[in-house]
C-alpha cells in the first residue's frame, strides 16, 4: 500500500496507508472515499503474484526474484548462475499465492534470519508474510469500523417516547424484599429514595418481613 508520506493526500490509497499505520482519523475518512478504499484494499490483498503475472515475466516477478536472490546469495554465495536462476524460478512460483509486494517485504525481513539451507527460505518468508498480511487485515478492520462509524453519524437520530419505569405491585415488591444476602433490603431502600415505592408500602413490606422472621 506504500508509505503514508508517498501517497497523495485525500486519495483512496492514502486511507489504506493511514489505516495500516494506525493513523486513520474521522476527518481523513470523511475527506476521502472509505468504501472505495476498502474495495481497493481487498482487491490488492486478493491479487496474488500468480493472478497478476501468470507467466511470472513482469515487473512484480522481477522484484520478487531480486528480493529472494539476496537471501540465496547469503546462504550459498558459491551458487552458480544456472543453479541460482533455477532456484529463483522455483521459489517465485512457490510463493506466487501471495501478493507480490508482501513477498518482497517478507523477503526483506527474512534475510535477517539465520538460515543454513535454501530449503528453509520458503517457510521463513511465509512466516514473515503472515505477519505482514495480519497487519493489513487489521488495517481493513479499521477501515470498515470507520465506515460504520461514519454511516451511524449520518443517520438521523429518532427520538421515541420516553420510557417510563416499570410500576411494581405490592406482591412484586414483597418478592424483591425476599432476595437473599440483604440484596432485597438494599433494593427496597433504593426504590424508596428514588420514589419508586411509597413510604406506606415500604413500611408495610418491612413490617411483614420482620414478623415472618420472628415466626421463623
Amino acid at each position: 500500500m506504500g508509505a503514508v508520506a508517498k501517497v497523495p493526500a485525500g486519495s483512496t490509497p492514502s486511507l489504506g496507508a493511514l489505516a495500516f499505520a494506525g493513523a486513520l482519523t474521522v476527518e481523513a475518512a470523511q475527506a476521502g472515499n472509505v468504501p472505495a478504499a476498502i474495495a481497493d484494499y481487498e482487491g490488492w490483498l486478493a491479487k496474488t503474484l500468480a493472478v497478476r503475472e501468470p507467466a511470472f515475466d513482469g515487473e512484480h516477478s522481477k522484484r520478487v526474484r531480486n528480493a529472494l536472490k539476496l537471501i540465496g546469495m547469503k546462504i550459498d554465495p558459491k551458487m552458480d548462475m544456472e543453479q541460482c536462476a533455477t532456484w529463483l524460478t522455483a521459489m517465485t512460483v512457490a510463493l506466487s499465492n501471495l501478493p507480490p509486494l508482501v513477498i518482497v517485504e517478507a523477503a526483506g525481513a527474512a534475510i535477517h534470519i539465520p538460515m543454513r539451507f535454501l530449503n528453509e527460505v520458503d517457510q521463513h518468508v511465509r512466516t514473515e508474510a503472515e505477519k505482514i498480511q495480519g497487519r493489513h487485515r487489521v488495517a481493513l478492520i479499521r477501515l470498515r469500523q470507520m465506515q460504520a462509524e461514519i454511516e451511524r453519524a449520518s443517520q438521523p437520530k429518532l427520538e421515541g417516547p420516553p420510557t417510563e419505569p416499570k410500576e411494581y405491585t405490592l406482591d412484586e415488591w414483597r418478592k424483591i424484599r425476599a432476595y437473599r444476602d440483604g440484596l432485597g433490603a438494599r433494593l427496597l431502600d433504593l426504590a424508596l429514595s428514588g420514589g419508586r415505592i411509597s413510604q406506606e408500602d415500604f413500611d408495610t413490606i418491612n413490617r411483614e418481613w420482620n414478623e415472618e422472621k420472628k415466626d421463623d
